[in-house]
């Protein structure tokens, strides 16, 4: 599978010497079933962070979920020529926008107690340049006798207002 990525990495950038098209259309199925097998270890996560949420008794959360687009993930190859495509930790996602920070913490804290995590970043403490902010925990789904793979899942937490882009 990483090799596929590497190959789609080449193909994107038209670095097409040396490549073999029907390679390619495989390698394309190759990344999309990837992609798709991060499907049912998000759904779980989805149910998770519902039951996190109520637990921790928010007010009017909003929470969903996706699959990284094929757009987003050629992109994401491209601009990072050295990421594996098997070290790619946001091709499913979660978001829960909540109604202010210590709900956000609150949250954080059932995940982290809960659930293998991967990774922290705390956009809130340290914003991006751009302004963003949340907080994105990425944790594993799947495996030890599940029904699917592990798959790491990004939960992104988030308030109102940081989601309306102010």
């Amino acid at each position: 599978m990483d090799k596929a990525g590497r190959r789609l990495r080449r193909s994107l950038t038209g670095r097409t010497t040396g490549l073999d098209p029907e390679v390619l259309e495989e390698d394309k199925h190759v990344v999309n079933a990837f992609r798709s097998s991060h499907r049912q270890p998000m759904n779980a996560a989805s149910m998770g962070l519902r039951s996190f949420v109520r637990a921790a008794k928010c007010r009017e959360p909003s929470i969903s979920q996706r699959l990284k687009r094929w757009e987003s993930l050629s992109t994401k190859l491209v601009a990072h020529p050295t990421l594996a495509l098997s070290r790619m930790q946001d091709i499913a996602g979660c978001r829960a926008v909540l109604a202010d920070l210590d709900e956000i913490r609150r949250v954080q804290q059932r995940i982290e107690k809960n659930r293998p995590v991967l990774s922290v970043v705390d956009y809130i403490s340290h914003p991006k340049a751009s302004g963003y902010r949340g907080v994105h925990v990425v944790v594993e789904y799947g495996g030890t006798g599940g029904k699917y793979p592990p798959r790491p899942v990004e939960i992104q937490l988030r308030t109102k207002w940081m989601h309306s882009g102010r």
